[in-house]
Protein backbone atom coordinates (compact mmCIF):
# COMPACT_ATOMS: atom_id res chain seq x y z
CA UNK A 1 0.00 0.00 0.00
CA UNK A 2 1.41 3.53 -0.74
CA UNK A 3 0.54 6.34 0.95
CA UNK A 4 0.60 10.15 0.82
CA UNK A 5 1.56 13.15 3.48
CA UNK A 6 -1.26 15.26 3.21
CA UNK A 7 -0.40 18.46 2.24
CA UNK A 8 -3.28 20.95 3.79
CA UNK A 9 -1.28 24.22 2.14
CA UNK A 10 -2.30 22.76 -1.23
CA UNK A 11 -5.77 24.04 0.13
CA UNK A 12 -4.75 27.87 -0.08
CA UNK A 13 -4.98 26.81 -3.69
CA UNK A 14 -7.64 24.65 -4.54
CA UNK A 15 -10.79 22.71 -2.60
CA UNK A 16 -10.65 20.25 -0.95
CA UNK A 17 -12.74 18.08 -3.37
CA UNK A 18 -10.37 19.06 -6.50
CA UNK A 19 -7.43 17.98 -3.89
CA UNK A 20 -9.19 14.74 -3.45
CA UNK A 21 -10.04 14.08 -7.22
CA UNK A 22 -6.67 15.07 -8.00
CA UNK A 23 -4.86 12.92 -5.69
CA UNK A 24 -7.60 9.74 -6.99
CA UNK A 25 -6.63 10.37 -10.37
CA UNK A 26 -3.23 9.48 -10.20
CA UNK A 27 -4.30 5.39 -9.13
CA UNK A 28 -1.23 4.90 -7.30
CA UNK A 29 -2.12 6.04 -3.56
CA UNK A 30 -4.00 3.94 -1.08
CA UNK A 31 -3.59 6.56 1.62
CA UNK A 32 -2.71 9.89 3.07
CA UNK A 33 -0.64 10.32 6.41
CA UNK A 34 -2.31 13.31 8.70
CA UNK A 35 -0.05 15.44 10.59
CA UNK A 36 -2.34 18.27 11.21
CA UNK A 37 -4.13 19.65 14.23
CA UNK A 38 -8.20 19.60 14.37
CA UNK A 39 -8.22 23.40 13.84
CA UNK A 40 -6.22 23.68 10.86
CA UNK A 41 -9.23 22.66 8.90
CA UNK A 42 -12.88 23.51 8.44
CA UNK A 43 -15.48 21.04 10.07
CA UNK A 44 -16.59 20.54 6.42
CA UNK A 45 -13.24 19.48 5.04
CA UNK A 46 -12.61 17.47 7.42
CA UNK A 47 -16.03 15.75 6.71
CA UNK A 48 -14.69 15.69 3.12
CA UNK A 49 -11.87 14.29 3.90
CA UNK A 50 -13.32 11.44 6.14
CA UNK A 51 -15.47 10.27 3.70
CA UNK A 52 -13.09 9.87 1.07
CA UNK A 53 -11.82 6.34 0.00
CA UNK A 54 -8.76 6.88 1.60
CA UNK A 55 -7.17 4.72 4.58
CA UNK A 56 -5.40 7.19 7.37
CA UNK A 57 -1.79 7.07 8.88
CA UNK A 58 -0.99 9.73 11.19
CA UNK A 59 2.27 11.38 12.21
CA UNK A 60 2.22 13.57 15.49
CA UNK A 61 2.18 17.05 14.20
CA UNK A 62 5.89 18.19 15.90
CA UNK A 63 5.94 21.06 13.20
CA UNK A 64 2.79 22.79 14.63
CA UNK A 65 4.77 25.25 16.70
CA UNK A 66 1.99 26.70 18.68
CA UNK A 67 1.03 23.52 20.69
CA UNK A 68 4.00 21.79 22.39
CA UNK A 69 4.02 18.17 21.20
CA UNK A 70 7.87 17.60 21.16
CA UNK A 71 8.72 15.37 24.93
CA UNK A 72 10.84 17.79 25.86
CA UNK A 73 8.17 19.82 26.87
CA UNK A 74 7.21 17.35 29.77
CA UNK A 75 10.07 18.50 31.77
CA UNK A 76 9.14 22.31 31.55
CA UNK A 77 5.20 22.39 30.57
CA UNK A 78 3.66 18.94 31.52
CA UNK A 79 0.33 19.98 31.96
CA UNK A 80 0.16 21.79 27.83
CA UNK A 81 2.01 19.08 26.36
CA UNK A 82 -0.17 16.49 27.34
CA UNK A 83 -3.04 18.36 26.89
CA UNK A 84 -2.10 18.90 22.99
CA UNK A 85 -0.87 14.94 22.44
CA UNK A 86 -4.33 14.01 23.93
CA UNK A 87 -6.18 16.56 21.93
CA UNK A 88 -4.23 14.61 18.70
CA UNK A 89 -4.85 10.91 19.95
CA UNK A 90 -8.66 11.93 20.52
CA UNK A 91 -8.81 13.74 17.15
CA UNK A 92 -6.95 10.88 15.45
CA UNK A 93 -8.96 8.50 16.89
CA UNK A 94 -12.49 10.23 15.54
CA UNK A 95 -10.89 10.71 12.06
CA UNK A 96 -9.29 7.60 11.49
CA UNK A 97 -10.58 5.58 8.78
CA UNK A 98 -9.91 2.23 9.63
CA UNK A 99 -10.35 -0.11 12.42
CA UNK A 100 -6.74 0.63 14.12
CA UNK A 101 -4.65 3.44 12.89
CA UNK A 102 -0.35 4.02 12.57
CA UNK A 103 0.17 6.97 14.37
CA UNK A 104 4.26 7.84 14.15
CA UNK A 105 6.28 9.76 16.45
CA UNK A 106 9.45 11.27 16.84
CA UNK A 107 11.86 11.27 20.03
CA UNK A 108 12.42 14.17 21.99
CA UNK A 109 15.22 17.01 20.68
CA UNK A 110 16.90 16.97 23.94
CA UNK A 111 17.49 13.06 23.15
CA UNK A 112 17.48 12.53 27.20
CA UNK A 113 16.25 8.86 27.29
CA UNK A 114 14.20 8.32 30.77
CA UNK A 115 11.99 12.16 28.85
CA UNK A 116 11.34 9.55 26.14
CA UNK A 117 10.24 6.94 28.15
CA UNK A 118 8.00 8.98 30.32
CA UNK A 119 6.43 10.03 26.91
CA UNK A 120 5.93 6.60 25.25
CA UNK A 121 4.84 5.51 28.96
CA UNK A 122 2.18 8.08 29.10
CA UNK A 123 0.92 7.92 25.08
CA UNK A 124 0.29 3.98 25.31
CA UNK A 125 -1.32 4.23 29.13
CA UNK A 126 -3.55 6.60 27.20
CA UNK A 127 -4.77 4.36 24.30
CA UNK A 128 -5.52 2.18 27.05
CA UNK A 129 -7.27 3.92 29.28
CA UNK A 130 -9.64 5.45 26.14
CA UNK A 131 -9.26 1.80 24.15
CA UNK A 132 -8.04 3.63 21.21
CA UNK A 133 -7.22 1.06 18.57
CA UNK A 134 -4.60 3.11 17.41
CA UNK A 135 -0.63 1.19 16.93
CA UNK A 136 2.54 4.32 17.77
CA UNK A 137 5.69 3.84 15.11
CA UNK A 138 8.75 5.30 16.42
CA UNK A 139 11.19 6.76 13.62
CA UNK A 140 14.44 6.37 12.96
CA UNK A 141 15.66 10.30 12.49
CA UNK A 142 19.19 10.73 12.63
CA UNK A 143 22.44 10.25 14.36
CA UNK A 144 20.61 10.31 18.04
CA UNK A 145 17.51 8.16 16.75
CA UNK A 146 18.73 5.16 14.35
CA UNK A 147 16.78 2.08 13.89
CA UNK A 148 19.02 0.69 16.80
CA UNK A 149 17.96 3.66 18.90
CA UNK A 150 14.33 3.43 18.31
CA UNK A 151 14.69 -0.18 18.52
CA UNK A 152 15.93 0.23 22.29
CA UNK A 153 13.58 2.88 23.47
CA UNK A 154 10.78 0.47 22.15
CA UNK A 155 12.20 -2.61 23.47
CA UNK A 156 11.16 -1.11 26.91
CA UNK A 157 7.56 -1.68 26.40
CA UNK A 158 5.81 -5.27 26.09
CA UNK A 159 2.80 -3.00 24.26
CA UNK A 160 2.24 -4.58 21.11
CA UNK A 161 0.64 -1.02 20.39
CA UNK A 162 4.34 0.33 19.89
CA UNK A 163 6.41 -0.61 16.86
CA UNK A 164 8.70 1.10 14.24
CA UNK A 165 8.41 3.45 11.22
CA UNK A 166 11.74 2.75 9.03
CA UNK A 167 12.55 5.92 7.44
CA UNK A 168 14.57 4.20 4.15
CA UNK A 169 16.16 7.71 3.80
CA UNK A 170 16.95 8.71 6.92
CA UNK A 171 18.51 5.40 7.57
CA UNK A 172 20.86 5.39 4.51
CA UNK A 173 21.61 9.05 4.86
CA UNK A 174 23.06 8.14 8.14
CA UNK A 175 24.94 4.61 7.57
CA UNK A 176 25.43 5.02 3.00
CA UNK A 177 26.47 1.09 3.18
CA UNK A 178 23.43 -0.05 2.26
CA UNK A 179 23.09 -2.83 5.15
CA UNK A 180 19.50 -4.35 5.30
CA UNK A 181 18.13 -3.60 8.97
CA UNK A 182 18.73 -6.26 11.79
CA UNK A 183 15.91 -9.18 11.65
CA UNK A 184 14.97 -8.04 15.22
CA UNK A 185 14.45 -4.49 13.93
CA UNK A 186 12.40 -5.75 10.99
CA UNK A 187 10.05 -7.64 12.51
CA UNK A 188 8.64 -4.37 14.28
CA UNK A 189 8.60 -2.21 11.31
CA UNK A 190 4.99 -1.63 10.10
CA UNK A 191 5.25 1.44 8.72
CA UNK A 192 7.79 3.05 6.41
CA UNK A 193 8.85 6.34 4.71
CA UNK A 194 10.13 7.06 1.80
CA UNK A 195 11.14 10.61 -0.20
CA UNK A 196 13.90 11.69 -2.58
CA UNK A 197 16.90 13.00 -0.78
CA UNK A 198 20.11 14.43 -1.47
CA UNK A 199 23.25 14.94 0.98
CA UNK A 200 21.44 18.15 1.91
CA UNK A 201 17.96 17.99 1.30
CA UNK A 202 14.79 15.34 1.88
CA UNK A 203 10.98 15.11 1.27
CA UNK A 204 11.89 16.02 -2.39
CA UNK A 205 10.45 13.99 -5.12
CA UNK A 206 11.95 10.58 -5.86
CA UNK A 207 14.47 10.20 -8.88
CA UNK A 208 16.09 7.70 -10.28
CA UNK A 209 19.45 7.19 -7.84
CA UNK A 210 17.02 7.83 -4.52
CA UNK A 211 14.81 5.42 -5.78
CA UNK A 212 17.65 2.97 -6.66
CA UNK A 213 18.72 2.80 -2.67
CA UNK A 214 15.11 3.12 -1.38
CA UNK A 215 14.53 -0.57 -3.84
CA UNK A 216 18.08 -2.21 -2.24
CA UNK A 217 17.21 -1.07 1.32
CA UNK A 218 13.44 -2.63 1.11
CA UNK A 219 13.34 -5.21 -2.03
CA UNK A 220 13.90 -8.07 1.20
CA UNK A 221 11.35 -6.09 3.70
CA UNK A 222 7.66 -7.34 4.02
CA UNK A 223 6.93 -3.52 4.42
CA UNK A 224 2.79 -3.05 4.91
CA UNK A 225 2.88 0.45 3.65
CA UNK A 226 4.58 3.52 2.42
CA UNK A 227 4.66 6.68 2.65
CA UNK A 228 5.72 9.23 0.46
CA UNK A 229 6.85 12.22 2.54
CA UNK A 230 6.21 14.89 -0.37
CA UNK A 231 6.03 18.74 1.34
CA UNK A 232 4.75 21.68 -0.24
CA UNK A 233 6.85 23.55 -2.59
CA UNK A 234 6.05 25.65 -5.57
CA UNK A 235 6.48 22.55 -8.14
CA UNK A 236 4.58 20.23 -6.18
CA UNK A 237 2.55 18.93 -8.61
CA UNK A 238 5.26 18.30 -10.98
CA UNK A 239 7.28 16.58 -8.01
CA UNK A 240 4.62 14.32 -7.53
CA UNK A 241 4.21 13.31 -11.34
CA UNK A 242 7.50 13.01 -11.78
CA UNK A 243 7.97 10.71 -8.70
CA UNK A 244 5.25 8.60 -9.66
CA UNK A 245 6.44 6.11 -11.99
CA UNK A 246 9.04 5.17 -8.57
CA UNK A 247 6.11 4.73 -6.59
CA UNK A 248 4.63 2.46 -9.44
CA UNK A 249 7.47 -0.13 -9.20
CA UNK A 250 7.29 0.09 -5.02
CA UNK A 251 3.61 -0.79 -5.61
CA UNK A 252 3.81 -4.06 -7.92
CA UNK A 253 6.83 -5.20 -6.02
CA UNK A 254 4.78 -5.29 -2.66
Amino acid sequence: MIGLTFEEKILNYMPMHEYLEKISNFHVFDSFEISLTEDMLSVYDLKKLQNSNFIFSFHMPYQVEKYPFDPKYLSTDSSEHKKANMNFLDFANALKTSDTATLVLHGSENHKKEINLRYLDYLLNYIEKKQYKITFALENLHSDYSLENIYELASNFSSPNLKICYDIPNHYMLNKNMLIPDNNIIREIVHCHIHGFNDSSKHMAINQNSYEIIKSLSDKLEIPSYNFELLWNNKYWQDLNNSIPYLINLTERS
